[in-house]
């Protein structure tokens, strides 16, 4: 049986984290590409490419995760993943 280049390359989803916030339901961290994966409260998934592990860090340790989002993020370059919600 056949596999195509995407099932073969296919990587295990990101480990996301609850944090608190009225704006983002989780973040998660992509070693591997330094990229960071926000989840909104609305179910969409924001990716944003080229972050280095200590600007994650920093968010994971804001006080306010959606002041720092909109600081350091939101206008960013990013890629936006569909919703993941029902």
């Amino acid at each position: 049986m056949k596999t195509s280049v995407s099932e073969r390359t296919k990587r295990p989803p990101v480990p996301m984290s609850a944090v608190k916030s009225s704006f983002i339901e989780a973040i998660g961290y992509d070693t591997e590409k330094q990229t960071v994966h926000v989840r909104l409260l609305n179910g969409d998934t924001y990716l944003y490419p080229n972050v280095p592990a200590d600007r994650f860090a920093a968010f994971k340790r804001a006080r306010s995760k959606g002041k720092f989002f909109g600081a350091h993020f939101q206008k960013a370059e990013h890629i936006r993943r569909k919703r993941e919600r029902k």
